[in-house]
């Protein structure tokens, strides 16, 4: 008589459960895939608009220089125009605002900072300028600076430009305009002859 071997009987119930969690762990990886490649389309998308947006700014900043470079030379071709009609004009023009200047304080500085830096554009750079606008700060824009507490802004629009700088820190003096320079400034010897007081000051500062 034959021993009757039992055979093995496959769960088919269990075996279901079996492939309908592998099947899930395949979904649950190709969504994690795909939410991966989205949030890295996403950052390149966000990378180019911010690239776009800078492309976009400088080219803002380069059309607002152009239209402050025409409209100088708009009041260069003005100022010129009105200078050929009226032999009077006496140039530069110089302004100062707002009306909180003191007659005194208008010429100390017409003295000290504005004549020497006329002259010594004209004599020395062959530069003329037009236009000289010296602007006062009120005492909350002078608080509100970082370093030097300046007084005056001054502004120069010349035939090929404009310039400018700071003047005067608060608590001192308004003192004499020197120039700047690369290497050491040259003077003639009707400028040093006019203005004293500059050269001092100049040659105290380069032994420094």
């Amino acid at each position: 008589m034959e021993e009757q071997i039992n055979q093995p009987t496959i769960n088919q119930k269990g075996s279901g459960w079996i492939w309908v969690i592998f099947i899930v762990a395949i979904l649950l990886i190709i969504s994690s895939g795909t939410g991966v490649y989205f949030w890295q389309e996403k950052i390149i998308a966000k990378n180019n608009s911010d690239h776009e947006k800078a492309l976009l700014d400088s080219k803002q900043e380069k059309l607002d220089l152009e239209k402050e470079l025409k409209d100088t030379q708009e009041q260069l071709a003005s100022l010129a125009a009105a200078n050929s009609n009226d032999s009077q004009l006496k140039l530069p023009i110089i302004q100062f605002t707002p009306d909180t200047f003191s007659q005194d304080e208008k010429n100390e500085l017409t003295e000290k900072v504005i004549n020497p830096y006329v002259d010594y554009e004209k004599e020395i750079q062959k530069m003329n300028p037009i236009s000289i606008q010296i602007e006062k700060y009120t005492e909350e824009e002078i608080s509100k600076q970082t370093y030097a507490r300046y007084m005056y802004k001054i502004d120069v629009i010349m035939e090929t430009g404009h310039s400018g700088w700071l003047e005067r820190e608060k608590g001192k003096n308004i003192d004499y305009w020197i120039p700047e320079c690369m290497d050491e400034c040259s003077f003639s010897e009707s400028f040093k002859a006019k203005y004293p007081e500059v050269i001092k000051k100049y040659n105290s500062l380069r032994q420094k």
